[in-house]
């Protein structure tokens, strides 16, 4: 079952389409085999209305010409669904139709397509996707690019042919950007803009810190948006277009990020720190694309908080024993295996006001009220 929920149910089917068409224009990209070949022809075949969508995704990435390869095994104009024989003043134009539809698939596309006649394919492409609590998914874009989304996390694609924009309204994903110097590539997150061509690397944003952007791959610039779109809340998504335009780059200098370093900003104090991460520093912190969390000797509160992230039970931690450091290795959303590890070390009580909600203090403690 996919972890990935589909906006605008109405257009589910056309984005599943659509999306189809971004796969095959990737395996014909990348080199398609003959067996991938026969699959792109059995699904070509399938609806008239899957040609179009996949001469508008190759249109949008200027990756027409790959269809070459495809029309000289199977000539789209096959796929073309029969239709009634049109009146005889008309046999004319329809043999000069079908002569150009064959000229046009055998020679390169790109000039074709570029006239009027597939204008309308060079429209904005725009996709919705989410995760629920303790689910992750792994996303392709339509230029080949790919998103982890980790648990609880909403993004809004938007595709161009002069722009690659992402909205992260909540949560948390990695971005591996697929290079393409024409299309600059930004994530607009709560508190600033990060904008790379060709590289991997996480954005979160949190309750507790308003934005945290790491790089594993690559550099990537950060800039800070001073004065940014009213804060967007999963109930108060709105559309992309809406977003991103009004978020423009403050005339503030960018901040360069390289492979290791992480930024954070801190909304509530106006600040923003810069942290550089060795390996093995990066790999726990990244470990929750495994399906782990890992801890060394981070503060219980601040453990809880993570953990928390993977359910919908709400845990409190007392204050008396916020600060105990903890040190271990969980899977995430297995809240049961957390507690009872810190139950058990720390002699801690989980005290269960709930089913959804728990207070962990220390088994000195009286019991609430």
């Amino acid at each position: 079952m996919s972890n990935v929920i589909h906006f605008n149910p109405a257009g589910k089917k056309q984005q599943d389409m659509r999306e189809k068409a971004c796969l095959w224009v990737v395996k014909l990209s990348t080199g398609a085999t003959s067996r991938e070949l026969q699959e792109i022809h059995t699904w070509l075949d399938e609806n008239p209305e899957h040609i179009k969508a996949l001469l508008s995704v190759a249109c949008l990435w200027d990756q027409v010409s790959v269809l070459s390869e495809l029309s000289d095994i199977f000539p789209l104009e096959e796929y073309v669904s029969p239709r009634p024989q049109p009146a005889r003043r008309g046999l004319l134009y329809s043999a000069l139709a079908v002569i150009v539809l064959v000229l046009c698939l055998q020679s390169p596309f790109l000039t074709w397509l570029n006239t009027r006649w597939f204008e309308a394919a060079r429209e904005t492409m725009e996709l919705s996707y989410e995760t629920r609590i303790g689910q992750q998914s792994t996303i392709v874009l339509p230029d080949g690019s790919q998103v982890l989304l980790n648990t609880n996390s909403q993004i809004e694609v938007s595709f161009s042919t002069t722009a690659r924009n992402i909205v992260l309204y909540r949560g948390e994903a990695q971005f591996t950007v697929t290079k393409d110097k024409t299309r600059p590539f930004r994530v607009y997150a709560n508190g600033g803009i990060v904008e790379a061509v060709g590289t991997t690397f996480t954005v979160q944003q949190t309750l507790q810190k308003s934005l945290e952007v790491t790089v594993l791959e690559g550099v990537v610039n950060f800039t800070r948006i001073r004065e940014q779109p009213v804060n967007v809340t999963a109930q108060q998504a709105q559309p992309l277009a809406a977003v991103a335009p009004a978020a423009t780059l403050p005339s503030v200098e960018p901040i360069p990020l390289a492979a290791g370093e992480s930024v954070e900003v801190q909304e509530e104090s106006d600040t923003i720190l810069k942290h550089t991460f060795q390996a093995e520093e990066l790999a726990s912190k990244l470990a929750w694309r495994e399906g782990m969390l890992l801890f060394q000797g981070n503060p219980l509160e601040q453990v809880i908080q993570e953990v928390s992230r993977y359910t919908s039970i709400r845990i409190d931690v007392d204050e008396a024993v916020r600060n105990i450091e903890v040190l271990g290795y969980f899977r995430t959303g297995d809240v049961e295996g957390v507690l009872l590890a810190v139950q058990n070390t720390f002699h801690l009580k989980v005290e269960r006001l709930s089913e959804d909600h728990i207070v962990l203090k220390s088994e000195n403690q009286g019991v609430s009220e």
